[in-house]
């Protein structure tokens, strides 16, 4: 043991000041990146595994329903674009549906054009403050170029509902007034049961979904 500390000793004797700087602060510095990469790697692991929870809920209902879903559905016209998730065409109409998919706390306004996320409590800080796009504005941002789109083609009549869902537990959505298009995933199928969507309103789904399959490649 005494020769093992001898060579430790006589090595780091030999370095000069910044080699020896380099050498402690080298595992240190690994060893937070590391640290960042894992909680990066598992919030976004967990996050795609709730996103794909919604979805699977809305399949959950295509053929007992006739409902026909589409994913990540991006649309934009000259006079503006939008997002979202999930896209559900039934008989009742046109479901637009952003996820909140991260844990923490969401700041925002119905009508500011970003929200804040943030993981920080009261009794102690977060690990991460970004800014999102606001999802009240990007799924309304979808839903207007479906709109335009629609009666272009003679669909005017179609309704046309947006909804944002948070996905995780640790989830909470802080707006003044609050929303009534913002709930929860459990929220989210308790609607599902409503007459909002479980009433037949006539809407063609086989053209409807073709007309909103066309707008997203575009």
């Amino acid at each position: 043991m005494d020769a093992m500390i001898e060579s430790v000793r006589q090595y780091f004797g030999g370095l000069s000041p910044n080699e020896l700087t380099l050498h402690i602060a080298t595992p240190i510095v690994l060893g937070v990146m590391f640290f960042l990469y894992y909680t990066l790697w598992r919030l976004d692991r967990r996050s795609h595994t709730t996103v794909k929870s919604v979805t699977r809920l809305l399949r959950k209902n295509t053929a007992l329903r006739e409902w026909k879903v589409l994913t990540d559905v991006r649309l934009s016209d000259e006079k503006g674009g939008g997002f979202a998730d999930q896209a559900v065409v039934g008989p009742f109409g046109v479901l637009l549906v952003r996820d909140l998919h991260r844990q923490g706390g969401y700041y925002g306004d119905k009508d500011t054009g970003e929200w804040i996320l943030s993981d920080a409590e009261e009794d102690k800080p977060g690990k991460y403050r970004v800014r999102i796009p606001n999802p009240l504005l990007e799924c309304q941002g979808a839903a207007d170029v479906l709109r335009r789109r629609f009666i272009g083609q003679g669909l005017g009549k179609t309704a046309i509902h947006i909804l944002v869902v948070t996905t995780q537990a640790k989830a909470q959505v802080y707006i003044p007034g609050g929303d009534p298009r913002i709930l929860t995933k459990k929220q989210l199928g308790s609607l599902l049961q409503t007459s909002r969507f479980t009433e037949d309103r006539g809407v063609d789904v086989e053209r409807v979904a073709k007309a909103l399959g066309d707008a997203a490649a575009k």
